[in-house]
């Protein structure tokens, strides 16, 4: 006879996505939107946040079964498709309207944007910190990450902080991939054998 609760319960952490919608973000926001569809459809906890001007919560959107009614559906409610960019302000309303409900306990958060902002209210610097403090692991997605020349120079990128390194445990936000392969750079796990 073996307890019924033998094991511990094994439950994937909620996912939280702040998605830009502005107009730099326009070549990538819907194909995100299909990302985080799918998303929404496999993985139970997720819930989305889109920005531009204002945040939009388009979770209950995202829950339909099609892609297409889902995304019209979401288009309903988004008013700021392709304007432009307050990340600043956007962040300072998730802290205080969303943040404690939905990043509770050991949830992460996928922040998919370029930095571009144009916000001159908020400080993102503190809107930033602030959601380190409540997050358990912020991963920040830059599509412009993948040009070899782009330096995040952009009030956004530069006021929110040093990004941790790719090989640390805190929180990583717009980490730079190494352009030489991981074989190259990386010691084989049985490097002293070999010695």
């Amino acid at each position: 006879m073996q307890p019924a609760y033998a094991r511990p319960r094994r439950e994937p952490p909620t996912l939280v996505v702040l998605l830009d919608i502005s107009g730099s973000m326009e070549r990538y926001a819907r194909l995100f939107l299909h990302y985080v569809h799918g998303l929404t459809r496999r993985w139970l906890k997720v819930h989305t946040l889109t920005f531009g001007t204002r945040l939009t919560n388009v979770t209950r959107s995202l829950r339909h079964r099609d892609p297409d009614v889902a995304l019209a559906h979401a288009d309903g409610l988004v008013a700021d498709w392709k304007g432009g960019t307050r990340i600043a302000s956007c962040l300072d309303e998730f802290n205080h309207r969303w943040a404690r409900r939905l990043l509770g306990g050991n949830a992460a958060l996928l922040l998919v944007t370029d930095g571009l902002d144009r916000d001159t209210h908020g400080e993102l610097s503190r809107s930033a910190a602030q959601l380190r403090r409540l997050a358990h692991q912020i991963v920040w997605l830059n599509p412009l990450l993948r040009f070899d020349g782009f330096e995040p120079r952009a009030a956004g990128p530069t006021s929110a902080g040093p990004c941790a390194p790719a090989r640390s445990r805190r929180p990583r936000c717009g980490v730079r991939a190494d352009p030489t392969p991981p074989t190259s750079r990386a010691r084989p796990w049985n490097s002293k054998a070999n010695d």
